[in-house]
């Protein structure tokens, strides 16, 4: 069944990214070259919308609407707008930040989702409070990180396909399987 949902949202994107950069060409909602680019030409972007769009599907066929289901896809809705704002007009530094401090807040209240180091025990590390602030770090972090490498048509998309799949291979050897 894990392949079913795998294969549905690999079409998604293929038929969703298209349409979605092909809008972005028209709109001219395109990443233009510079010195800092290693493209030539003007790349479109608002390809990770249609990442999102199957992310959502798969959400909506695998789930059933917990309050915790809720929060992950509007924390990631504002993650997605924010992205979608920078693309069209280049948010600064601080206004990107406080779209992604808003999604962790809304995910740090409203799931049971916390960073923990569980390779060894350190009480300081298992202290609530520090476990919440390594939780806004983690996510921002991670966030910024992928933000940053996106400067190559498809990098921050292959990258990320492979930490999930690193993630997943490793849930699967711990016997973690989808509810």
């Amino acid at each position: 069944m894990l392949l079913v949902y795998v294969l549905t949202g690999f079409a998604i994107i293929l038929i969703s990214v298209p349409i979605i950069t092909t809008y972005a060409i028209k709109a001219k909602i395109v990443d233009v070259p510079s010195d800092r680019k290693v493209h030539i030409d003007s790349t479109p972007l608002l390809g990770g919308v249609g990442i999102f769009i199957a992310y959502i599907s798969i959400i909506v066929m695998l789930d059933s609407y917990s309050v915790k289901t809720i929060a992950l896809i509007s924390a990631n809705f504002i993650i997605i707008t924010t992205g979608i704002l920078d693309d069209i007009v280049n948010l600064n530094a601080r206004r990107k930040l406080f779209g992604q401090l808003i999604a962790v807040t809304i995910i740090v209240f409203f799931t049971d989702i916390r960073f923990s180091v569980s390779s060894f025990q350190i009480d300081f590390l298992s202290n609530p409070f520090i476990t919440l602030i390594f939780t806004y770090l983690w996510i921002v972090g991670v966030t910024n990180a992928l933000n940053l490498i996106d400067g190559m048509d498809g990098l921050a998309g292959g990258i990320a396909f492979m930490a999930f799949g690193a993630i997943g291979y490793s849930a699967y050897t711990k016997g973690f399987e989808l509810d």
